[in-house]
């Protein structure tokens, strides 16, 4: 009988950071700074069991990596991020 290790969290590089004009004008700066900071250690917000299972993989695989944080006034800001070898970076869109 073999159990499998589970995945633990690998620090990453943020790479480009980049963000869409929605997201610099609906959220205050510093809450961005704030959920870009958790989303670099490990603290993907909101997002659905399946999508957190997929990031610790992902930070050990240079894929992609989804987190999303509540804004106040509440509206969605996403982060997703690539590693160097990864595609495009995507934006922090709102």
């Amino acid at each position: 009988m073999t159990t499998e290790t589970p995945i633990s969290f690998r620090p990453f590089s943020l790479g480009q950071i980049v963000s869409t004009p929605g997201a610099l004008a609906a959220v205050p700066p510093d809450r961005l700074l704030d959920c870009l900071a958790r989303h670099a250690r490990g603290d993907w917000g909101c997002v659905d069991p399946e999508d957190a299972a997929e990031n610790l993989f992902a930070t050990h695989e240079r894929l992609r990596i989804l987190s999303a944080s509540r804004s106040i006034p509440p509206s969605p800001a996403r982060a997703m991020a690539r590693t160097a070898s990864g595609s495009s970076p995507r934006p922090i869109a709102a």
